[in-house]
């Protein structure tokens, strides 16, 4: 009942789970609903007594969800329902957080990168990717203190691709 069901797989819209290091104990903590996220992804990230993460699709506008949960599975919540201004929309990273603020990167159209706070509030557009500074971001970005180092996949000087850095308050590009 709580595994994916090829019969019908449009109620399997992804899911957190626990499994000891052994193998054993495995547990379904969260079954999304599509109102709450589809298709999680990304690393699941420990914050504050609590794990936080991010759907692809789903949620109200259906282009993804940032949300957390207890580690022993209880108090899921969604934190924030991403909407289509570009601003997370589509988000196939790992979020990072520091300082009770979350930071990620969206890859629709150029990609951008943004943050939010752990609460769901103050949602901001920090960095609009573009040809120059590269574009199309699919990993994580990393943070050493207030500066966000992000690689793409395409655009930069020779348009296969950079890596660049950008304070968290978007300037310094």
């Amino acid at each position: 009942d709580d595994y994916f069901d090829p019969a019908n797989p449009s109620t399997d819209h992804g899911s957190i789970f626990k499994i000891n290091i052994d193998g054993s104990g495995f547990k379904i903590m969260h079954k999304f609903n599509k109102t709450d996220g589809k298709g999680p992804v990304g690393s699941l990230v420990f914050y504050n007594s609590c794990l936080y993460g991010n759907t692809y699709t789903g949620g109200s506008d259906g282009h993804g969800t940032i949300f957390k949960i207890n580690l022993d599975g209880t108090e899921f919540s969604k934190i924030l329902d991403y909407s289509s201004d570009g601003t997370g929309e589509r988000s196939e990273n790992s979020i990072i957080i520091s300082n009770d603020v979350i930071y990620g990167v969206s890859s629709i159209d150029y990609g951008s990168i943004f943050s939010v706070k752990t609460d769901g509030t103050g949602l901001k557009k920090i960095f609009e990717m573009n040809d120059v500074s590269g574009d199309f971001s699919y990993c994580k970005p990393l943070l050493i203190n207030d500066k966000l180092y992000v690689t793409t996949s395409e655009g930069g000087a020779y348009g296969v691709g950079a890596i660049f850095k950008i304070k968290t308050d978007g300037t310094g590009f």
